[in-house]
């Protein structure tokens, strides 16, 4: 509506098919993830692990993935590389 122009950049971490317990539940009421609760709910559920794995491998490469996207798109000169990222760093 007003021309301003918007991407959108996403990692995607778990898999269609893995069986995961709803994440939702470990959100608290200040928007952090509670790590803590859901190790202690997964510790008694085994059935989850190996998803659990896969999930915390995968969010890794996911991350590493969308910085190289948001660098090739704002970083086209290569300056913020150089700097490795560092605002204050001078080159």
């Amino acid at each position: 509506m007003r021309e301003i122009p918007f991407y959108c950049i996403k990692g995607v971490s778990d898999g269609i098919h893995e069986k995961l317990p709803d994440l939702n539940r470990f959100i608290r009421a200040d928007g952090q993830f509670d790590l803590t609760g859901m190790i202690l709910f997964s510790i008694l559920r085994p059935w989850y692990w190996p998803s659990l794995v896969r999930m915390g491998e995968n969010s890794r490469k996911a991350s590493q993935r969308m910085r190289e996207s948001l660098l090739d798109f704002l970083d086209q000169q290569g300056d913020i590389r150089q700097r490795d990222g560092d605002p204050d760093h001078k080159l």
